[in-house]
């Protein structure tokens, strides 16, 4: 097979080094001086495992022992193959990532899967075991969800029941609400009519004494012959005046009636007295990281000091969008923590980012606008027209694919709303007013709960906050969260924070419960982001002596 490539001139061979942007082809000159072709790979080594265009083909196969090797034409290689080559590198695959769900070339796995250990294997164990895998997990889950049909069977079986019995206990409070008031109303009617009988009998009284004063005046003639009794008449005209005037203020109307407590009152006044009520409860089960990757971070030739990773997050389940505090920028890099792209913010410090939507994010910086970036499928980052606002964002977390939940640096209404077109909102009702420094306060949302969650670092506590006002605050504390500040929600509304001090991440409930903290490798952990599928967490510290970038296999 090689007798057909020794046609090819040594003129074109030596060519090779004087070019300098690197194709496909997998010529070992490309890896030593890194310079190579312009020439398209046009050949495949079965036994090198490596693509080459058709001069490289002929120069790394001329020693004596390479001449036997099995070269072939891409078509033909393809065929044989099935396409199984790594178009990164070259390179034929050779192991299977269970992390990564991915084929791995050496190379692969040199660059991009140094932590994933036992969980690389042979394409066909790979394969084997991924089926084997997800064929537990599937198993499992359908186990699950058998048991939740006959949980549904029984509780909708219960439910009739629970009606009736209702019914008789809100029959058997009428029956004693009629028994107590039929036993009091003869004693209260009595006591009405014991306190109306005086004021009765002295109006009484006193319309028979006019009278009789009326009869004895009409046997004298007329009131003015009788001069002697004028002063007394008068006297006694005022007394009477006087008498009913008193009686008059004292006068009342009556009317009895029973009053139902109010919460008959809305049970009369409603069309319905209760419904089907289904709670989705999601189990919370502590989490095993496992590092898959870690890079420490180190000052590039671009770079105007050492990277700083104040706040990630995961655009997609392979996608991580960070942003440089001390460099001003915006990083793209791959789920194996490798650099796709990044783009410099306009001479602002960014302080947090929140992924909105697919492929739009919005970083909040020290000053009044708000970056709109735009994340392409090709992994280009653009900068969009961005949002003037009113006040400075510390932190900022999606709420919904338009707006986002903001902590306002400095201000007593400190959680407020952002929609992307610009507008800022409190919520209603009102949340209680505290103000936070830059770094004092991260933000995170549920929306299950509808509560937004606070990590307040120097309190050492995490905050809940419901914003419909049907529940108060919930503070969280524990011995293991200490310095509390990056925060991420997961899948189930699952909750995980950066325990500086501790070097570790707290794993926090919806319902406030701490399910369990974890060690992770690195001191003074300060961000977190979990993947949409929960099955990565990415973490980067915030020190003076080694700043780092993790990323774990969530278990």
């Amino acid at each position: 097979m090689y007798q057909q490539f020794k046609r090819v001139s040594s003129a074109a061979s030596r060519t090779m080094f004087e070019h300098s942007k690197a194709s496909d082809c997998g010529s070992s000159f490309a890896s030593v001086s890194g310079k190579c072709c312009f020439r398209d790979v046009e050949y495949f080594c079965n036994n090198c495992k490596k693509k080459f265009c058709s001069i490289c083909v002929v120069d790394n196969h001329k020693m004596a022992d390479l001449l036997k090797h099995e070269i072939s034409r891409m078509e033909t290689a393809n065929k044989k193959t099935g396409g199984a080559i790594c178009e990164k590198h070259s390179m034929a695959f050779q192991l299977f990532c269970l992390d990564h769900t991915c084929n791995c070339c050496a190379k692969c796995v040199s660059q991009g899967h140094r932590e994933c250990d036992e969980r690389l294997l042979p394409l066909d164990q790979g394969y084997a075991s991924c089926l084997e895998e997800i064929i537990t997990d599937a198993s499992a889950l359908a186990k699950q969800y058998e048991k939740q049909m006959e949980k549904i069977n029984e509780q909708s079986k219960v439910i009739p029941g629970q009606i009736e019995s209702m019914k008789e206990c809100v029959i058997k409070l009428f029956d004693e609400l009629r028994s107590r008031v039929t036993g009091s109303l003869n004693d209260k009617e009595n006591e009405l009519k014991e306190e109306i009988k005086p004021k009765r009998k002295f109006c009484n009284d006193t319309k028979g004494d006019i009278d009789m004063t009326s009869s004895i005046l009409k046997g004298k003639g007329t009131i003015t012959s009788s001069n002697e009794l004028l002063p007394i008449l008068a006297s006694k005209l005022q007394s009477y005046r006087n008498s009913i005037a008193e009686q008059k203020m004292l006068n009342f109307d009556i009317e009895m009636s029973i009053k139902f407590n109010d919460s008959v009152e809305t049970l009369t006044n409603t069309r319905s007295i209760g419904e089907i009520k289904i709670s989705k409860r999601y189990p919370q089960k502590k989490i095993n990281p496992r590092k898959i990757e870690g890079r420490v971070l180190a000052k590039s030739p671009n770079d105007d000091s050492e990277p700083r990773y104040c706040k990630l997050e995961f655009v997609n389940d392979m996608q991580i969008v960070a942003i440089d505090s001390m460099n001003r920028k915006v990083v793209l890099f791959s789920s194996n923590l490798a650099i796709q792209s990044s783009i410099m913010l306009n001479n602002c410090i960014p302080v947090s980012l929140a992924v909105i939507s697919k492929g739009i994010a919005a970083v909040t910086s020290i000053s009044d606008k708000i970056d709109i970036l735009q994340i392409s499928g090709n992994n280009t980052i653009t900068l969009n027209q961005p949002l003037n606002v009113s006040s400075q964002y510390s932190s900022a977390t999606k709420m919904n694919d338009e707006t986002m939940c903001c902590i306002a640096k400095g201000d007593n209404r400190s959680m407020r709303m952002v929609s992307l077109n610009g507008k800022e909102a409190d919520f209603v009702p009102r949340l209680p007013e505290r103000a936070y420094k830059l770094g004092e306060a991260e933000i995170a949302f549920l929306k299950t709960n509808q509560t937004l969650v606070i990590t307040e670092k120097y309190n050492n506590v995490v905050i809940f906050y419901d914003i419909r006002g049907k529940q108060p605050p919930v503070r969280i504390t524990h011995e293991d969260m200490i310095y509390p500040r990056g925060i991420s929600v997961g899948s189930n509304d699952c909750i995980y924070v950066c325990s500086e001090t501790k070097s570790s991440i707290v794993q926090i409930s919806p319902d406030g419960k701490v399910v369990g903290t974890n060690k992770i490798g690195m001191t003074c952990p300060s961000a977190v982001s979990v993947s949409p599928n929960s099955r990565l967490l990415v973490v980067a510290n915030d020190t003076k002596s080694k700043r780092e970038l993790h990323i774990y296999g969530v278990e």
